[in-house]
């Protein structure tokens, strides 16, 4: 028989009857593991995720001399995206 031709069962899987549990039921039983990596997830929601929402709601801005904030929309893309300056 050549080597092409053989052909592999994939093993039997047996079931016991009862159902895996779900994600809410890991958690629950692995709720001290969560508590301890929350202080982690803190400090980088707070270290990546403030910077991040702040930088995309200035660049909807435009920033005055009295420091006041203006809504410009997609003025500032445009701008920089027809800048003959500016070079990709």
């Amino acid at each position: 028989m050549a080597l092409a031709e053989r052909h592999v069962a994939a093993p039997i899987r047996r079931t016991t009857g009862r159902r895996q549990p779900g994600l809410l039921a890991n958690i629950g039983r692995h709720w001290a593991d969560y508590l301890y990596v929350l202080p982690a997830l803190l400090v980088m929601l707070v270290v990546i995720g403030y910077p991040l929402v702040s930088t995309v709601f200035l660049s909807f801005h435009e920033i005055t001399t009295r420091n006041e904030r203006v809504f410009t929309g997609l003025a500032n893309f445009r701008e920089i995206l027809t800048d003959p300056q500016v070079r990709f």
